[in-house]
């Protein structure tokens, strides 16, 4: 098929906008300039990661890769792409070199935060000029009555469960905690197990109790406790 071929293909039909076409209409657009089409995803990320990927990943690429590298200039889109996440994680306030994981806990937390603040009645407009007398009035009220604490579960399906025996709970706690080289809540901690969050919240904190009776953790205050440093 010729590109006239094709303009006409696809232009004016009744079905050609829909969304069920979309396989079709890039299959024969491949074929136009020659390139070969999309192939089925397979069993293993070398066969399906696109080369952007690869290449962050410090992969190998085969000669095809090689080419579609150099046309579609894709190191200068790897190089705009580390330039937008490093942008990003300098706005949060995070580390540049966050795991994907890492990057949707405190994505939750923080969200799980906000809610709180607007709960409490501190709102962070971005429009207060605008926003404020078109959507403040009532809004307290209503944040007010979600539980979302509850909402905030483990991300990363890596992540052990949390012990159901309870002479084992306090050695897992602290084990978590002593990985995080940081304080933390109970909260953050809950989070750190899989299927967690407001299910083990009330235990590990009663846990982190514990811990610190026995000198294990270490208490803070302000709820946020941090694993004792061996001598």
């Amino acid at each position: 098929m010729d590109v006239e071929g094709f303009i006409e293909r696809w232009t004016g039909g009744e079905g050609s906008a829909e969304r069920a076409n979309y396989q079709l209409f890039l299959a024969e657009l491949c074929d136009v300039p020659g390139v070969a089409r999309p192939e089925p995803a397979g069993a293993t990320h070398a066969r399906n990661d696109y080369v952007l990927e690869k290449l962050r990943a410090g992969a190998a690429l085969s000669a095809a890769e090689e080419d579609v590298k150099r046309r579609g200039r894709v190191l200068i889109v790897k190089e705009l792409h580390e330039t937008i996440d490093a942008l990003t994680a300098a706005a949060y306030g995070w580390p540049a070199d966050l795991s994907d994981a890492r990057v949707l806990e405190n994505l939750v937390a923080l969200n799980a935060a906000r809610a709180a603040e607007e709960a409490a009645g501190h709102i962070r407009w971005l429009r207060p000029d605008y926003q404020v007398p078109r959507f403040a009035k009532g809004k307290v009220a209503r944040t007010g009555d979600l539980d979302l604490a509850g909402a905030v579960v483990a991300i990363d399906r890596a992540l052990p469960a949390f012990p159901a025996d309870r002479l084992e709970q306090p050695l897992a706690v602290e084990a978590r905690l002593a990985a995080a080289a940081r304080p933390m809540t109970a909260a953050e901690l809950a989070r750190g197990f899989k299927k967690g969050g407001k299910r083990v919240e009330a235990r590990i904190a009663q846990t982190l109790i514990t811990l610190t009776r026995y000198g294990r953790v270490v208490d803070l205050g302000a709820g946020r406790y941090a694993a004792r440093r061996a001598a």
